[in-house]
């Protein structure tokens, strides 16, 4: 449900502004960001339409695109996050600041990255 929450405010120009509302929800405050009460009230909050929201949530309307996600995803052997893919090198877990500015920079070998691909 949140993931199709995502994909409404990312259709409406609000998928950052959303992305951090639910990570602070579940991580902050101990929301259960499986509940559409919840969700609609942080739409809301930032500024998206709370029935249309809520309305694109009951309709699925974007199951498929989340589903979509989903395969796309286990098409590329990704199991969890973060998980990041740069000029078609894939690099997986908790990177510091210095290591992903080298991935960034196209000389990730060198960065100590956990690569599933080079």
């Amino acid at each position: 449900m949140a993931l199709e929450g995502a994909k409404y405010a990312e259709d409406h120009g609000y998928g950052d502004a959303y992305h951090n509302a639910v990570f602070a929800a579940q991580f902050q405050e101990q929301k259960n960001i499986n509940d559409l009460t919840t969700l609609t009230e942080i739409a809301g909050q930032i500024g998206l339409d709370q029935e249309e929201f809520k309305q694109a949530i009951v309709s699925k309307r974007y199951e498929q695109a989340v589903l979509e996600d989903i395969s796309e995803s286990q098409r590329l052997g990704i199991q969890g996050v973060p998980y990041y893919i740069v000029d078609g090198r894939t690099a997986y877990g908790a990177q510091s600041y210095e290591a992903l500015e080298k991935l960034l920079l196209g000389n990730g070998s060198k960065a100590g990255l956990s690569f599933l691909d080079q």
